[in-house]
């Protein structure tokens, strides 16, 4: 087997204790396939197998809080090691494809505007919209009405994440055309064409993310505050809710 050359990170292998950050190493053969140190699996197809699990999962049977936990924990966390995993990549790439390095640096631009955006879903979600959610769900849970809320305030927020969805999408859009719909150069090096592959990974999960929160998410925490601003109802009044009798 040919020495490797190069170092990339990935949040998908075990952590490394002398780094203290998860890696894997690439080697280049003769045949140019990916070998993984202590692996003897083919990496696209590993993490594809990961991907489509998910696929068969019903979600509108999951609990709101578990929901928020899967998103936090498994999409949001994947979300922030592959952007900068990919940035990484693209710095590395651009040095080593001189001769693409314009359709490359504008890759790299779009990708770093993405973080951005992507960034600010997850601090809305994560720092805002989240917290409220499981606060209502400690609501929805006491035995004895509780007074917490006299108008919904989500469909505010769910309208403002919705509008940076559609900026994400907008950005992979672009990121999908300028990168030839994920076609590498025909001159290229395995670098390279991981780079284009972890594109084409990232919209498949990033879509089926944004899908999922619009389709399984939004309308759940809209009904449990409706819920919740029947209980606040009833603790404030001692009735039914508006329009309904004692």
């Amino acid at each position: 087997m040919a020495e490797p050359f190069c170092f990339i990170h990935h949040p998908y292998f075990p952590q490394s204790p002398e780094r203290g950050k998860m890696i894997f190493i690439i080697f280049l053969t003769e045949k140019c396939h990916f070998y993984l140190k202590g692996h003897g699996s083919n990496l696209y197809g590993f993490r594809n197998r990961r991907m489509q699990n998910y696929r068969n999962i019903r979600f509108h049977h999951i609990e709101e809080s578990d929901l928020l936990d899967f998103i936090e924990q498994r999409h949001h966390a994947y979300a922030k090691s592959m952007l900068i995993l990919m940035l990484q990549n693209f710095k590395s790439a651009i040095a080593s494809n001189p001769r693409h390095k314009d359709v490359l640096q504008d890759l790299k631009c779009l990708l770093e505007q993405l973080n951005v955006q992507i960034m600010r879903i997850i601090a809305l979600e994560e720092e805002s919209l989240f917290p409220f959610v499981r606060k209502l769900l400690e609501v929805r849970q006491q035995i004895e009405p509780v007074r917490f809320l006299k108008t919904g305030l989500i469909q505010s927020s769910i309208n403002r994440i919705s509008a940076e969805h559609d900026h994400a999408i907008a950005l992979v859009h672009s990121i999908k055309k300028i990168s030839n719909y994920y076609t590498p150069p025909e001159i290229s090096n395995e670098l390279l064409k991981l780079c284009y592959e972890e594109l084409r990974e990232f919209e498949d999960l990033s879509m089926s993310q944004i899908f999922r929160e619009r389709k399984f998410l939004f309308p759940r925490i809209l009904d449990l505050e409706s819920d919740v601003l029947q209980i606040s109802s009833v603790a404030a009044t001692g009735t039914s809710g508006p329009g309904h009798d004692d």
